[in-house]
């Protein structure tokens, strides 16, 4: 069965000499530190290619307790055993939300 959206596509041969391999993706891959965090981009970026494994996530202290806290797409956020919620409502919800979503430039 033919693929007409494929049937009048050109393609280029690939170039082995310049072909590369990519790192094994683990669940480190798509962790980062609170100190170093990735800009807004390449951060909407991490969060759409690693969405759901393997995810995107930092940790952070709040309400006293260091908890690991999960970015998911459509601007939202998972803490630690907690349900994922919109950043409005992560604001709401702690009181150092938007100190933590300024810190990543998504306030």
């Amino acid at each position: 069965m033919k693929n007409a959206l494929l049937e009048n596509q050109e393609f280029n041969e690939q170039n082995d000499e310049k072909a590369t391999f990519t790192d094994h993706l683990t669940r480190e891959s798509g962790f980062f530190t609170i100190d170093n965090p990735p800009d807004k981009e390449k951060l909407d970026r991490m969060i759409r290619a690693y969405f759901p494994w393997p995810g995107v996530w930092t940790k952070y202290k709040l309400n006293d307790k260091e908890v690991i806290i999960k970015f998911l797409p459509d601007n939202k956020i998972q803490v630690q055993g907690k349900n994922q919620m919109e950043y409005a409502d992560f604001v709401n919800g702690y009181e150092k939300g938007r100190e933590f979503l300024k810190k990543l430039g998504l306030s």
